[in-house]
Formats: structure tokens, C-alpha cells, sequence
């Protein structure tokens, strides 16, 4: 749901108030879920989108890598889905929570 909202506020170029909820959905994966989580990557890189998006580049860069991190130790690192993100491709949001 938190997800959501800040996919919402970022379409709606509302950057502050996307960051806010993008924050507190990773405060919460990473407390209950936990910091090698496959949704604590998701996520992460949510909220590596909004900050491409607002040209925060450098700070993008680091949460995806952390993103990539967790998916290959999950997934191995020869799976097919770290070679290219759907959504991102097709320059969509992809599923409701993705940015």
C-alpha cells in the first residue's frame, strides 16, 4: 500500500511526499522482513526509481546495486531476471507498487 502512494505521488511529480512513503515502506520490509528480503529489494529499487527520476542519480545508483545484491543472493546470479527489469523496459510502471 505504501508502495502504492508513492508510486502515485511520484507520477504526480509530488517527489517529497513519494520519498516519505517509498521510506517508511522500506523501514518497514527491512524491520519485518528483514535487510536480504526479495521485497526489501523491490523496494529498494522503487525508491531508486523515484530518485532517477528527481536526477538523483548517485544516490539511485547505490540503493539498486543493494537491490541487485539481495536478488542475486536469492535467485543465483546466473537467473534470467536480473539481466533485465520488465517494467523498466517498457519504461511502465509494471505492477501496482512498482515505480
Amino acid at each position: 500500500m505504501l508502495n502504492n502512494l508513492a508510486a502515485l505521488y511520484a507520477a504526480q511529480e509530488r517527489y517529497g511526499e513519494a520519498e516519505r512513503y517509498a521510506l517508511r515502506a522500506l523501514h518497514i520490509h527491512e524491520t519485518l522482513l528483514g535487510l536480504r528480503h526479495p521485497k526489501t529489494a523491490t523496494t529498494l529499487s522503487n525508491l531508486a526509481n523515484l530518485y532517477r527520476l528527481q536526477g538523483r542519480n548517485a544516490e539511485a545508483v547505490v540503493l539498486l546495486r543493494r537491490a541487485m545484491a539481495i536478488r542475486e543472493e536469492a535467485l543465483g546470479p546466473q537467473h534470467p531476471d536480473l539481466a533485465v527489469n520488465p517494467e523498466q523496459s517498457r519504461g511502465g510502471a509494471g505492477e501496482p507498487g512498482q515505480l
